[in-house]
């Protein structure tokens, strides 16, 4: 019994980093990120149900616990594609979140833009964090994903045409 008593904090140590080093394998912490909670999350949100508005069934405020579990989670949207793109850099881009409902479910609507540390290093873009940064150009430069906060996936990615 003694020996298991000596075991035991070792082994509960090794186990306890084990599985936190398998949580960090997807988690990503962007430098710059903004969550619009206002009356502006409407019109960020109509892409989110791929043009049917209606589907959309409310709107939620994502609160600081609900980015811990995306940031949690956040390098799997660099396993999806859509039109054979995917990302491949996600510090290169900031962030703008929105909660939306459908069917009781919460999600996270997610607007990303390349962030050019050469032409605009502080992201000074036109009042980003309190606007929606809409484009409808730029190719692989802008790109909007959804994430299920029940099941803790990705489950759309959706980059932009390009010009």
């Amino acid at each position: 019994m003694d020996n298991l008593k000596k075991i035991f904090p070792a082994l509960f140590i090794v186990v306890a980093g084990y599985l936190t080093a398998i949580g960090q394998d997807n988690y990503f912490k962007p430098a710059h990120s903004t969550i619009i909670n206002s009356s502006k999350r409407e019109y960020m949100c109509r892409r989110a149900a791929n043009g049917q508005q209606q589907a959309i069934t409310g709107y939620w405020d994502i609160r600081l616990s609900d980015l811990e579990k995306l940031e949690n989670n956040f390098k799997k949207v660099l396993k999806l594609k859509s039109q054979e793109i995917s990302v491949n850099n996600l510090a290169a881009f900031a962030f703008q979140y929105s909660g939306f409902i459908i069917n009781e479910k919460k999600y996270i609507y997610i607007n990303a833009f390349y962030n050019d540390p050469k032409s605009d290093p502080e992201l000074r873009r036109n009042n980003w964090k309190n606007d929606p940064v809409m484009v409808r150009d730029g190719g692989p430069t802008y790109w909007q994903a959804i994430f299920d906060m029940d099941a803790l996936e990705f489950i759309q990615i959706r980059f932009n045409d390009s010009a």
